[in-house]
């Protein structure tokens, strides 16, 4: 808000309507309208007031150049956007402003004309007024007001005694900052969804008032961030974080606290204990990845004690082979393990890398990240050996993502039979689109894709006829008590839309499939597709909300369409009649199909 002007004749109707949008423009319009704006005030080009809403919100318009700035304590002001109140305000001013009924229709000078010079007496006073008035007051006066206002406003309360404690004889009142913070954080009860908004709200002032004694008192503001993230530990588990609130706080902390410590220089084998001991500890993630984030700040002295810190305890953890039982019978393993991944990382070295890795191969998933940190570094050969040892280890357990990974390094070698095969098995332990698009890709080009898709659905037909008598009936369009969604997927993918077809009728599908197959045969087969259509009004009706019954006349829509092209016109408006009669206690359904007016 620095060098703010007097918005003049920037601020205007249509300025609003640009900056808030048409949607946003005209809720502010019939917010001023209601007498929602409170407490106008304007001081030095800065206008301000209180808009009622679903809550009391703070909003702010001014002029730098020749923009008009805004901002609001609502969510969507906290988004960076121009919300309803900011125009509710600009609105209400422009009104007040006016002189003139003329003036007021047009916004065009009404922010000019207030500037022109009016007796006092005939006019509302402004926050111009008040500055010339208290300018006049003796200061043992103004200090009384501030007072009283401060002990009946927490916010200023609060704001009063940080800037006292940020000059103090001593330097800064660090007790002073560690009760606000305290303050801020713990409640002392659940923060729910309402009421997490205005929560981070307060914890960000109070880092805000921190930051700004970043270089002055860096030293103090690296004390003040650790007891604040110490705080937020404690608290995390009681506030909704439903709008990840707590990650852009801590995301915040984490920010101020290296900036602070690249001014405060602290000592850096102090530094060192302090990073890995919180983050081998904490649940949170605290100082996650910190080796990295601070290596300059530590400095070899640092690192090296950072190291051996981490290596004394990587020592105490066991390792685990592919018969491990509890992975986690060390309790900070996820940690050291992100800790000395960091450490070999830094150090560029691929073996140290790789030996930490080696240090848990209780999983399939293990072997694939070692195969794959050696491909990354073009060493193929030990790539290819780690996922053979994968699946070796785990005949039964390899995931998909390891046996697919060692296919390829065998189509590589033109080792096709050896890929295929393991392809295979990926797709009869789990039979998907994606596994049978990648049979297809490997097949194909080595002439054998005809005899690997036959097979494939065969494996298919095969699980569906395990399910029984109810999986071989015909069903109704868009049951999915039986399911052939898969073949007909398959069938969408080949591009084979017949083929589709006859498979939903044959062993049924998803609804969603079958809406996709009538959109695709409503032109060449309309009867079809009207058949679909007709069944998903029923089913979106049977709903029984006001967005299943908007749905419904969309499908309508269809229905009139398609009827059309197989030339059965006349029967769309029967249809439509028998609908309504069905629905009619719907009475919201039947006012939209009197709307849509087929």
């Amino acid at each position: 808000m620095t060098n703010a002007k007097r918005p003049a004749t920037v601020l205007t109707r249509d300025a609003l309507r640009v900056l808030a949008g048409d949607r946003a423009y005209e809720r502010g319009e019939m917010y001023a309208s209601e007498g929602r704006v409170h407490d106008i005030a304007e001081d030095r080009g800065h206008i301000t007031a209180t808009v009622m809403g679903s809550a009391r919100y703070h909003a702010s318009l001014w002029v730098e150049g020749k923009k008009v700035r805004y901002a609001c304590s609502c969510p969507v002001g906290d988004d960076g956007a121009c919300c309803k109140h900011c125009v509710a305000l600009g609105l209400a001013w422009l009104e007040r402003a006016a002189p003139t009924a003329g003036a007021a229709a047009t916004g065009a000078t009404a922010l000019q004309k207030t500037a022109k010079k009016r007796s006092v007496g005939t006019r509302p006073l402004t926050m111009k007024d008040v500055h010339t008035h208290l300018a006049a007051e003796r200061k043992d006066t103004l200090v009384e007001l501030l007072m009283r206002h401060a002990m009946a406003d927490e916010g200023l309360r609060q704001q009063l005694l940080l800037d006292t404690a940020r000059s103090t004889r001593n330097g800064v009142n660090l007790d002073t900052f560690r009760q606000a913070i305290s303050n801020a954080i713990e409640s002392g009860e659940f923060v729910d969804y309402r009421e997490a908004y205005s929560y981070f709200a307060r914890v960000d002032d109070v880092i805000t008032s921190i930051a700004e004694l970043t270089d002055k008192h860096p030293q103090a503001v690296v004390e003040l961030v650790e007891y604040a993230l110490a705080s937020m530990e404690r608290s995390i588990g009681s506030v909704d974080d439903s709008d990840g609130g707590t990650s852009e706080i801590l995301d915040r902390l984490h920010a101020l606290h290296l900036a602070a410590c690249e001014r405060a220089r602290p000592d850096p084998l102090a530094l060192a204990r302090t990073l890995f001991e919180w983050e081998l500890r904490s649940e949170w993630e605290i100082f996650h990845g910190a080796v990295v984030r601070y290596a300059k700040v530590l400095g070899k002295k640092g690192l090296a004690a950072y190291r051996a810190l981490a290596e004394a305890e990587w020592a105490r953890v066991p390792v685990l082979r592919a018969d491990a039982g509890d992975r986690n019978r060390h309790s900070s393993r996820y940690q050291i393990t992100a800790i000395m991944e960091s450490l070999a990382t830094m150090s560029g070295d691929l073996e140290a890398l790789v030996a930490v890795k080696q240090r848990d191969l209780s999983s399939a998933y293990a072997y694939l990240t070692i195969a794959q940190l050696y491909k990354s570094a073009g060493q193929q050969d030990r790539a290819m050996e780690w996922a053979e040892k994968g699946v070796k280890d785990f005949p039964q357990r390899a995931s998909s993502e390891l046996r697919t990974f060692l296919a390829a390094q065998y189509r590589r070698l033109k080792r096709h039979d050896e890929a295929m095969t393991l392809l295979w098995t990926v797709f009869a332990d789990s039979p998907t689109l994606e596994h049978y698009a990648a049979l297809h890709q490997y097949a194909e080009p080595i002439g054998k894709w005809p005899v690997w898709r036959e097979r494939a659905l065969a494996t298919v037909r095969e699980g569906i006829a395990t399910r029984g008598d109810d999986a071989k009936r015909r069903p109704a369009y868009g049951d999915t008590r039986v399911d052939g969604s898969l073949l007909v997927r398959i069938f969408l993918w080949e591009k084979d839309v017949d083929a589709a077809w006859r498979e939903a009728e044959a062993t049924g599908c998803s609804a969603s499939l079958w809406m996709q197959l009538a959109r695709l045969r409503e032109r060449t087969h309309p009867a079809d597709a009207v058949r679909v259509y007709q069944e998903a009004v029923e089913r979106a009706l049977g709903q029984k909300h006001n967005d299943a019954y908007r749905e419904a006349v969309d499908l309508l829509r269809d229905i009139a369409r398609a009827m059309k092209r197989s030339k059965d016109s006349p029967g769309f408006a029967a249809y439509v009649e028998a609908v309504r009669a069905r629905h009619k206690p719907k009475r919201n359904f039947v006012k939209l199909l009197d709307a849509a007016r087929f």
